[in-house]
């Protein structure tokens, strides 16, 4: 009788369970899911009721996490891993205060995932462009048949060692597989008014090359509909904005440079229509398994004690500072070499004969060498001044030429002071230039007899009493001077935040302050707050509407949102009120030299050097603006003074260009907007480094939309490619790349003998050039390995291994073995087991045929041996 009860009992459950049993509290329904999943072993029946429990807003936070475990488990169980993963990530994601259950989930994971990198890693970091360079986050909205292109309004990263950092405007955003990074990124979505309805809605990300020591496995990334105001010069991961549990998307993070593009058509068809408001986006790892992000963040951040310091040996600190620690501000460690330095001769000796050891090592990791500019410059270190300078000159890694000018700078010499003069007139990247600018100025230089290294902070300056203060009369106006004052003081000391609290005072006391409102203007730009910055600017204008501080200042916020034309408009006006504000003609002249336009750029120059004859900058700009005005066909003159000169096309507009043209089915048009884009790489210092070949667009539209290359007569697009081929033959830069392209479309059309001659003859064609690091710049490895994969395809793995090795024996352009698409072509085609045998049997013969290269060619330095 027992027995027929407890069946009873167990279909009654079941039935609850399947038709979503009400009435019963949350704790009763944890109850009996876990009796259902361990004793009766009905595990889609449990499912269904931890998700009941999820779904029911009144539940306990921790009966909610239960159920979310639970959920995982169970799924984990019924092999639905993908599924399990999500529930885990939403336990961690909507109640991080359930760090006990978030660990067993992450334990629960683990086995599932394999041996990854740890926390600290490098190679759990990916990379991408910020809104600070031309390849910044994009979002492209497709109306009908046209389509807007919208560059990100703020974006900012989110780091959790150093969790009360609030990091900005950054050259680059960065996510780490761990879930120790995150980045927020928000864009300006337009009135959805008078336009067709909205057809696609296309997140596009650029990642930057990596400066991973080796290859890593792809990573999911999660991106999150961000659900509250947030500023990217103030958020930090302590103040990062609430988020929608719910997933928009996900993606991947390739293991190499490239684009990403996510379809978010349906979260931006919310913000058009108001249904939801556009706070932006998160983007983190989607399944943070190991080495995840602690959360024991909640505390500010701080710096090593002097005993901490004293424990800890060189070799840690450097890892520490390299790698970050939880719980550390920023360069916490690298303060805490610059003390332990001081404690012996021979300690500071090992500190900086480590550093010099990281810094000349040019494949090694850039932000590591970038900070060893600091340890040598911090330890005022003479002897090292000719290697900064040749870093400064020749290293290929923009990020590290910026640490040495940084660097250089803090030596209060002559030599120091002249390389970097000497620098400035070299130097392409517009970001070193600023770091140039910077060193000259003296604005690094400072005594390091006052630098305060270990946890014994200064006390904060004490907060202004507004409330204390008179307004509205005489008294007010003379206490809104003095805060003015006050103001430019601490501008001047590079005391942003508190320069804008004085300057607010000022305004507050007396709002028909020009100079205090000016002041704040400046403050807040300087602060990466350039909305607020505006309103700043527009009140001064209010009160002088020819204050020509605040016409320069809208005029560089015009500069940097691209507004040309607005920017010139600003700056123009500047001058005629100020005929010697040096930063607007600065401003024009730096512009006009952009548009191509060097004989007006000269004008503004010599204007320049009126007001301010010693300018090194302005000399050197007006020499170059001259070199170029000479170098330009007499034919081509006039047009430099025509008002709407055009400018080189930009890379971002041709890369989308081109992928445009390949959707008309317009191959050569897509080459045209390619082989621009390349050229103009070549021309600004950055040889094969395009980020899109012809050959991967056409396989990109496949992937995008497969069958739609069958819309493309390919038959006739092949005669025309030919054609275009034969015209531009003679162009170094072109046979290579559209013999690529004319094989993956005798691919396409199945013709696999002419594909592989095809491919040969892009291998024939391909330059033989010398890189200054050919481990990142050459893709000749990449051709050989495709080649490589359709021999293999043909004839096997031994034909394939055999073929890339003898290239990289005797072949001078193969200068670096790419192993990282060996191993997972053996992991593809024979499974992990059998394909990492395999993989290791490989490096074994590589290793031999390096030895072999080294013979063929005893001059050469080859990366990765």
């Amino acid at each position: 009788m027992k027995r027929i009860w407890g069946i009873v009992f167990v279909i009654l459950l079941a039935s609850c369970a399947a038709s979503g049993a009400t009435g019963e509290s949350p704790k009763e329904l944890l109850e009996k899911g876990v009796y259902s999943e361990d004793t009766v072993g009905d595990l889609d029946g449990a499912v269904k009721i931890y998700r009941q429990i999820i779904e029911n807003a009144k539940a306990d936070r921790p009966l909610v996490a239960q159920a979310y475990y639970r959920l995982g488990s169970v799924l984990l169980k019924s092999g639905r891993q993908k599924e399990a993963f999500a529930a885990f990530e939403d336990l961690s994601t909507t109640l991080p205060e359930q760090k006990e259950l978030i660990a067993l989930a992450q334990r629960a994971m683990a086995p599932f995932v394999g041996s990854k990198p740890t926390r600290n890693d490098p190679r759990s970091w990916f990379y991408f462009e910020s809104r600070d360079t031309a390849q910044g986050p994009r979002l492209m909205l497709t109306f009908g048949d046209k389509t807007e292109e919208l560059a990100a309004s703020q974006d900012t990263v989110l780091i959790s060692y150093l969790a009360d950092r609030a990091w900005g405007a950054h050259a680059q955003l960065s996510i780490a597989a761990n879930d120790m990074n995150r980045v927020l990124v928000q864009f300006p979505i337009p009135a959805g008014a008078g336009r067709p309805p909205l057809t696609r809605a296309e997140l596009v990300l650029n990642e930057k090359i990596p400066e991973r020591p080796a290859p890593v496995d792809p990573t999911d990334v999660a991106i999150h509909a961000v659900l509250g105001d947030w500023n990217e010069r103030e958020t930090s991961w302590l103040k990062q904005p609430a988020i929608d549990p719910k997933r928009a998307a996900m993606t991947l993070a390739p293991p190499e440079p490239g684009t990403v593009r996510v379809d978010l058509t349906d979260l931006v068809k919310r913000w058009l229509d108001g249904s939801a408001p556009n706070h932006g986006l998160m983007l983190k790892a989607a399944s943070p398994v190991y080495g995840a992000a602690p959360w024991d963040t909640s505390q500010p951040a701080g710096r090593y004690t002097a005993k901490e310091v004293q424990a800890t040996d060189v070799d840690a600190l450097f890892s520490k500072m390299i790698y970050g620690e939880v719980g550390r501000q920023y360069h916490a460690a690298l303060w805490g070499l610059m003390a332990k330095a001081t404690d012996a001769p021979d300690i500071r000796a090992a500190v900086v004969t480590k550093a010099i050891g990281i810094l000349k090592d040019t494949a090694g990791f850039g932000y590591a060498r970038w900070l060893c500019c600091y340890v040598l410059s911090g330890l005022h270190d003479e002897a090292s001044v000719p290697l900064l300078a040749e870093t400064l000159r020749h290293d290929p890694d923009s990020g590290v030429r910026m640490g040495a000018a940084d660097a250089l700078g803090d030596f209060n010499s002559d030599a120091a002071r002249s390389i970097v003069k000497e620098a400035a007139a070299n130097e392409r990247s517009e970001r070193v230039k600023a770091a140039i600018e910077k060193s000259l100025s003296g604005e690094g230089r400072s005594d390091p007899s006052k630098r305060e290294y270990l946890a014994a902070d200064a006390s904060p300056a004490a907060p202004l009493a507004l409330s204390t203060l008179p307004a509205g009369n005489d008294e007010a106006k003379g206490k809104a001077e003095d805060f003015a004052s006050k103001g430019w003081t601490l501008w001047n000391a590079r005391k942003l935040s508190e320069a804008e609290e004085a300057f607010r005072a000022a305004t507050a006391l007396d709002p028909s302050q020009s100079n205090a409102w000016n002041g704040l203007g400046w403050s807040l730009l300087h602060q990466g707050r350039k909305v607020a910055a505006k309103e700043a600017f527009a009140k001064c204008l209010a009160v002088d509407s020819k204050h020509p501080a605040a016409l320069n200042g809208l005029g560089w916020i015009a500069k940097d949102e691209v507004k040309t034309d607005e920017a010139i408009s600003y700056w123009e006006k500047a001058v005629a009120a100020a005929p010697g504000a040096t930063a607007a003609l600065n401003g024009l002249a730096k512009t006009y030299m952009e548009k191509g336009q060097p004989e007006k750029a000269a004008t503004y120059y010599e204007k320049w050097l009126a007001a301010e004859p010693q300018s090194p900058e302005a000399k050197a700009g007006l020499a170059e603006a001259k070199a170029a005005s000479a170098k330009a066909p007499a034919a081509e003159k006039p047009q430099a003074e025509a008002p709407k000169d055009k400018a080189q096309p930009h890379e971002q507009s041709l890369d989308r260009a081109a992928h445009d043209a390949f959707d008309r089915g317009d191959l050569v048009g897509a080459c045209d907007a390619v082989m621009q884009r390349v050229h103009i790489r070549k021309d600004t210092g950055h040889p094969y480094k395009d980020k899109i070949d012809l050959a991967s667009i056409l396989n990109w539209r496949k992937d995008k939309a497969p069958g739609s290359s069958a819309g493309l007569d390919l038959k006739d697009q092949r005669e025309k490619l030919k054609t275009y081929l034969a015209q531009h033959e003679s162009d170094p830069e072109y046979p290579w790349r559209l013999h690529h392209l004319l094989s993956a479309v005798a691919a396409e059309l199945g013709d696999k003998q002419q594909a592989a001659e095809e491919f040969d003859r892009a291998i024939a064609a391909y330059p033989d050039t010398a890189y200054p690091d050919p481990s990142k710049h050459s893709k000749f490895q990449h051709l050989v390995n495709e080649r490589a994969g359709l021999i293999w395809d043909a004839k096997g793995e031994a034909d394939a291994v055999a073929y890339a090795l003898e290239k990289l024996k005797t072949d001078k352009r193969y200068h670096h073995f790419f192993d990282n698409w060996w191993r997972e072509q053996y992991a593809k085609r024979n499974g992990s087991v059998d394909g990492q045998k395999q993989y290791e049997a490989l490096l074994v013969k590589v290793k031999e045929a390096y030895e072999a290269r080294k013979k063929n060619f005893p001059d050469e330095k080859i990366p990765g041996t």
